[in-house]
Protein backbone atom coordinates (compact mmCIF):
# COMPACT_ATOMS: atom_id res chain seq x y z
CA UNK A 1 0.00 0.00 0.00
CA UNK A 2 1.21 3.47 -0.87
CA UNK A 3 -0.39 6.42 0.91
CA UNK A 4 0.52 10.02 0.03
CA UNK A 5 -1.04 12.72 2.17
CA UNK A 6 -0.43 16.43 1.82
CA UNK A 7 -2.22 19.60 0.77
CA UNK A 8 -0.31 19.37 -2.52
CA UNK A 9 0.74 16.00 -3.96
CA UNK A 10 2.64 15.80 -7.23
CA UNK A 11 3.68 12.42 -8.61
CA UNK A 12 5.27 12.21 -12.06
CA UNK A 13 7.15 8.91 -11.87
CA UNK A 14 5.98 5.41 -11.05
CA UNK A 15 3.80 4.32 -8.13
CA UNK A 16 3.27 0.56 -8.31
CA UNK A 17 1.93 -1.94 -5.78
CA UNK A 18 1.40 -4.90 -8.07
CA UNK A 19 1.24 -8.58 -7.21
CA UNK A 20 3.94 -11.10 -8.03
CA UNK A 21 3.16 -14.22 -10.07
CA UNK A 22 2.86 -17.77 -8.78
CA UNK A 23 5.43 -20.47 -9.44
CA UNK A 24 4.74 -23.59 -11.47
CA UNK A 25 4.25 -26.96 -9.82
CA UNK A 26 6.84 -29.71 -9.73
CA UNK A 27 6.52 -33.30 -10.92
CA UNK A 28 5.94 -36.04 -8.40
CA UNK A 29 7.97 -38.76 -10.10
CA UNK A 30 11.35 -37.27 -11.05
CA UNK A 31 11.89 -34.52 -8.47
CA UNK A 32 11.84 -31.83 -11.15
CA UNK A 33 11.44 -28.43 -9.48
CA UNK A 34 8.83 -25.95 -10.60
CA UNK A 35 9.83 -22.60 -12.10
CA UNK A 36 9.39 -19.35 -10.16
CA UNK A 37 6.95 -16.71 -11.33
CA UNK A 38 8.04 -13.16 -12.10
CA UNK A 39 8.41 -10.55 -9.40
CA UNK A 40 5.81 -7.78 -9.39
CA UNK A 41 6.39 -5.34 -12.24
CA UNK A 42 6.99 -1.59 -11.90
CA UNK A 43 4.63 -0.97 -14.80
CA UNK A 44 0.90 -1.61 -15.20
CA UNK A 45 1.68 -5.04 -16.68
CA UNK A 46 0.85 -8.25 -14.85
CA UNK A 47 3.71 -10.51 -13.71
CA UNK A 48 3.87 -13.80 -15.65
CA UNK A 49 3.49 -17.11 -13.81
CA UNK A 50 6.18 -19.78 -13.85
CA UNK A 51 6.06 -22.39 -16.63
CA UNK A 52 7.75 -25.76 -16.65
CA UNK A 53 8.75 -28.30 -14.06
CA UNK A 54 6.07 -30.77 -15.08
CA UNK A 55 3.19 -29.44 -12.95
CA UNK A 56 0.59 -26.74 -13.48
CA UNK A 57 1.62 -23.25 -14.53
CA UNK A 58 1.73 -20.39 -12.05
CA UNK A 59 -0.94 -17.71 -11.99
CA UNK A 60 -0.57 -14.10 -13.15
CA UNK A 61 -0.01 -11.32 -10.63
CA UNK A 62 -2.53 -8.50 -10.25
CA UNK A 63 -1.72 -5.11 -11.86
CA UNK A 64 -3.31 -2.19 -13.65
CA UNK A 65 -7.08 -2.55 -13.96
CA UNK A 66 -6.98 -6.23 -12.90
CA UNK A 67 -6.40 -6.22 -9.15
CA UNK A 68 -6.75 -9.93 -8.44
CA UNK A 69 -4.08 -12.48 -9.33
CA UNK A 70 -5.18 -15.59 -11.18
CA UNK A 71 -5.37 -19.13 -9.87
CA UNK A 72 -2.46 -21.45 -10.62
CA UNK A 73 -3.01 -24.21 -13.15
CA UNK A 74 -4.27 -27.64 -12.11
CA UNK A 75 -2.41 -30.81 -12.97
CA UNK A 76 -4.01 -34.25 -12.67
CA UNK A 77 -0.80 -36.13 -11.83
CA UNK A 78 1.68 -33.56 -10.50
CA UNK A 79 1.65 -30.47 -8.30
CA UNK A 80 -0.56 -27.55 -9.25
CA UNK A 81 0.89 -24.10 -9.84
CA UNK A 82 0.77 -21.35 -7.24
CA UNK A 83 -1.68 -18.50 -7.52
CA UNK A 84 -0.59 -14.98 -8.40
CA UNK A 85 -0.63 -12.25 -5.78
CA UNK A 86 -3.20 -9.49 -5.81
CA UNK A 87 -2.28 -5.84 -6.31
CA UNK A 88 -2.28 -3.45 -3.37
CA UNK A 89 -3.66 0.07 -3.11
CA UNK A 90 -2.48 3.58 -3.95
CA UNK A 91 -4.26 6.24 -1.88
CA UNK A 92 -3.72 9.97 -2.32
CA UNK A 93 -5.23 12.31 0.28
CA UNK A 94 -4.88 15.84 -1.06
CA UNK A 95 -6.85 18.94 -1.95
CA UNK A 96 -4.90 19.42 -5.15
CA UNK A 97 -3.19 16.26 -6.47
CA UNK A 98 -1.26 16.18 -9.74
CA UNK A 99 -0.79 12.58 -10.81
CA UNK A 100 1.08 11.62 -13.97
CA UNK A 101 3.31 8.76 -15.04
CA UNK A 102 2.52 5.14 -14.23
CA UNK A 103 0.21 4.43 -11.30
CA UNK A 104 -0.74 0.78 -10.86
CA UNK A 105 -3.35 0.08 -9.80
CA UNK A 106 -5.15 3.39 -10.28
CA UNK A 107 -5.01 5.73 -7.29
CA UNK A 108 -7.94 6.37 -5.01
CA UNK A 109 -8.04 10.12 -4.40
CA UNK A 110 -9.54 11.31 -1.14
CA UNK A 111 -10.29 15.02 -0.67
CA UNK A 112 -8.41 16.37 2.29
Amino acid sequence: MIVLESALVSAAGTLAVNGGAGGSGSTNNNNSAGAPGQDAQITATRAIGGVGGGGGNGGLGGAGATLVGTQGGDDSTDAGGGGGGSAGFVVVASTNPTLAGTISPAATVVAR
